[in-house]
């Protein structure tokens, strides 16, 4: 007899969390369907004449039980209400590995959405993502729609499965030509540490631009230093020239509150902007984007971004190793659950395979 396990498993998963006491319920009679959340970016730009945020335009990303980015709707604000302006959809494989990502554009006049690019991955066993193709969507008249390649990388790792090469290529008519080329050197703590860029000149790879990381000791990124590579004397010595850094500046809990970005001018390192960002229970909720006039010696409000998470709190999602078999049959759930809040971190786990009201499981991940 042939036992269909969607049909039985009407799951009726509940969390409790050590801090709330209502607890999420997630019901569905699909394992692979998974519970949802949204970030809704909101962007603001700042108006020097009136000096108030006016609406610019909104994200909206919506990610799976697993965390991992499903869609990110683009809208703009025209004054009177929300228009669709771009949307990105990510697809994955059995084993949860990204592997295309579709970019629309809305087309008002047929209002509905348009293919503009691709992006299609390819990973390894391990996970790494080992090749990156972006793909243009071309309406040529008097001709088919055709996609066109546009733009190759492919990735390199070590042992450790650290990224150590990067090689992008744009496609010239008939076949994908090197256009530069990244390297990877990290720190005795598996930290980033230098990244070197260099261009394919003359089927040889030249010096770009050098990028220098330091971090404090929890490993958070304290500064990025770019260097170009240059002849600053003009006399035939290249060497590394200073070109531009960014510093964060961390609190207490080690969140990045500030970046200040400055560019290099002969002898000294100037200001030229700086992110400010605010957090609620570690989420980003605000970033406020700024730009230093050196007339008056002050950060000037440029654009603001307000993050609103639809869903804080408990995800309910799981998952199964198989889902149709003969009986008897052993079936392994796999908790995809999740809390959005890390200080409040899922403690119990009840399993109501039947629906039937009576609980048949508490381990996180049954069989």
């Amino acid at each position: 007899m042939n036992t269909n396990i969607t049909k039985y498993i009407a799951l009726c998963l509940f969390l409790t969390t050590q801090l709330s006491v209502p607890s999420l319920v997630a019901k569905t009679g699909n394992t692979s369907q998974s519970s949802f959340y949204h970030q809704t970016d909101t962007q603001y730009h700042w108006d020097g004449d009136s000096e108030q945020w006016t609406l610019g335009g909104k994200t909206i990303s919506t990610f799976n039980g697993n965390g991992q980015i499903i869609e990110i709707l683009g809208l703009g604000w025209d004054g009177y209400e929300w228009k669709n302006s771009g949307r990105n959809t990510f697809t994955y494989d059995n084993n949860g590995y990204l592997t295309r990502q579709l970019n629309e554009s809305w087309d008002y006049s047929s209002e509905q959405w348009e293919n503009y690019s691709k992006i299609e991955y390819i990973n390894d066993s391990n996970g790494n993502q080992i090749d990156r193709t972006v793909i243009e969507y071309h309406i040529i008249p008097g001709f088919s729609q055709v996609w066109w390649n546009k733009w190759h990388s492919s990735y390199t790792y070590d042992s450790a499965n650290k990224l150590i090469e990067a090689v992008n290529q744009e496609w010239s008519s008939t076949h994908w030509s090197n256009y530069n080329r990244y390297t990877y050197t990290y720190d005795a703590n598996g930290n980033l540490s230098v990244m070197l860029d260099e261009g394919w000149y003359f089927s040889t790879w030249l010096n770009e631009n050098l990028t220098t990381y330091t971090y404090n000791s929890s490993g958070v990124q304290l500064e990025k230093l770019q260097q170009h590579w240059a002849d600053p004397d003009y006399n035939g010595s290249y060497e590394w020239t200073n070109f531009r850094r960014e510093q964060n500046h961390v609190d207490a809990d080690n969140l990045i509150y500030e970046t200040v970005s400055e560019r290099w001018e002969s002898t000294q390192w100037v200001h030229m902007g700086r992110t400010v960002k605010t957090f609620a229970e570690g989420n980003i909720t605000t970033r406020v984007g700024q730009y230093w006039d050196s007339g008056t010696n002050q950060w000037v409000n440029a654009t603001k971004i307000l993050t609103v998470y639809q869903s804080w709190g408990t995800i309910a999602d799981f998952n199964v190793d198989i889902h149709s078999g003969t009986a008897p049959l052993t079936v392994q759930f796999t908790d995809l659950s999740f809390q959005v809040f890390e200080s409040n971190p899922i403690t119990n786990w009840v399993w109501d395979f039947n629906d039937d009201g009576v609980l048949d499981a508490t381990d996180q991940n049954p069989s």
